[in-house]
């Protein structure tokens, strides 16, 4: 009898990682797969021929025991998202002892993330798979207890920071930089006066001025994000004299906005893991605290985590962009996570 297996991620981030595992899942092993996302995952694995169920972002308890009574599932396999679903799927596994394993996906609010939760965190039954010790050591602090959580690696990451997945960088857009926006709330900016693009923009002028060329921004919009009057308001008024700003709404593909430009600006985020992988120059804007092991890991693939206001003092420094050897990191991180799965 095959093993029937739920999945449920909401958001992008979750969605990579979890979809990963799904993948080499459908390749590898013998198992019965529903598959439930949420409308800005839906893509990851369209090419797959699964049948793609949509996942209400604010999922009820009620909600997800129907799905639990629909599919009788052996194991729940779960991102976590901003929303409640999959922990809303969680908390009925919990209560029903059914066998619940999940994918983080990023180093930071991991208490957050059970927000949701029915029971607490010390008591959970929920094996999560982690990207690195660093995370683990930082979840034990919050109160997680230390026999549910399992260093597998990243499996997204995997694919992406593989040996053959590495593109080096060419002269294309040369001149041409890209950033990619998020919601304040999801990156943590509050109170702010000033928005880090206005700071970004001027710090792209100096930058225009030293090396006597006209440069091109592309401010990608987050595909959860909508555009704030406060950023609109920013990119109408830039003068444009030394930088032409653009934005990109979320029709437009990170893949190809990549292949068009030399540098990726934005906050701590997957993407930019992408774009690294991509062999471009990559920098996380350092304007809210972050995690030490968020710190190692981005150092790690070659990020170079920068204050808004430095941008040009770092970009004239040429030396800077090497390729960092982060090729083959989290190396057999989906195999960790199946292996795991399958031996419960």
């Amino acid at each position: 009898m095959l093993l029937k297996i739920l999945v449920a991620y909401d958001d992008p981030g979750g969605g990579l990682a979890v979809s990963s595992v799904v993948r080499r899942i459908a390749e590898t092993r013998d198992a019965d797969l529903a598959v439930y996302s949420g409308k800005p995952s839906s893509k990851f694995l369209k090419d797959t021929g699964f049948n793609i169920n949509e996942l209400k972002s604010d999922l009820t308890f009620e909600e997800a025991s129907v799905i639990i009574d629909r599919e009788v599932p052996d194991i729940l396999l779960t991102a976590t998202g901003g929303g409640s679903a999959e922990q809303q799927l969680r908390n009925v596994t919990h209560k029903r002892n059914i066998s619940s394993f999940v994918v983080l996906d990023f180093w930071k609010h991991y208490a957050r993330r059970w927000m949701y939760a029915d029971y607490d965190i010390a008591i959970m039954k929920d094996v999560v798979f982690v990207m690195d010790e660093n995370a683990k050591i930082e979840m034990l602090s919050e109160g997680f207890p230390e026999n549910q959580i399992v260093v597998t690696g990243h499996p997204y990451l995997e694919q992406l920071l593989s040996e053959d997945n590495y593109v080096a960088n060419s002269r294309a857009g040369w001149n041409s930089y890209l950033f990619l926006s998020q919601p304040s709330d999801t990156i943590g900016l509050k109170d702010y006066k000033k928005h880090p693009v206005s700071d970004l923009i001027k710090e792209l002028k100096k930058h225009s001025k030293s090396v006597r060329k006209e440069l091109l921004l592309y401010v990608k919009l987050h595909p959860l994000e909508t555009l704030s009057e406060e950023l609109l308001k920013i990119v109408v008024d830039s003068d444009e004299i030394g930088v032409r700003v653009f934005l990109m709404g979320a029709e437009y593909h990170l893949n190809d906005l990549l292949k068009n430009c030399r540098t990726v600006i934005g906050y701590n985020s997957v993407a930019l893991f992408e774009a690294a992988s991509r062999g471009k120059r990559v920098f996380s804007l350092d304007i809210v605290p972050m995690n030490d092991s968020l710190k190692n890991a981005m150092t790690g693939a070659g990020i170079e985590i920068v204050r808004p206001r430095k941008i040009a003092e770092r970009l004239a420094d040429k030396k800077a962009n090497r390729k960092s050897g982060y090729q083959g990191l989290y190396s057999g991180a989906t195999e960790n996570c199946i292996n795991r799965m399958f031996s419960a």
